[in-house]
């Protein structure tokens, strides 16, 4: 075996290595969500929703900012 067949012949390997790889990462990708992703989709979403509400509470001028933890 030359050297130009090694080099062939990793390279090969490499190719063939990866492409399994792909397969796998594509699988994983079209399975459905398992319970606690779904938990920590909708735990993320509530916090977003957190923050806005903050960002607003900072955000508002000092009068309204009372009113409205008044009207509470």
């Amino acid at each position: 075996m030359n050297v130009f067949q090694m080099v062939f012949g990793i390279v090969l390997a490499s190719v063939i290595g990866a492409v399994m790889i792909m397969k796998q990462v594509v699988k994983l990708r079209q399975q459905e969500p398992t319970d606690v992703e779904t938990q920590l989709q909708s735990k993320v979403t509530e916090l977003e929703e957190r923050i806005q509400i903050l960002e607003r509470i900072a955000t508002d001028s000092k009068t309204s900012l009372k009113d409205k933890i008044d009207a509470l």
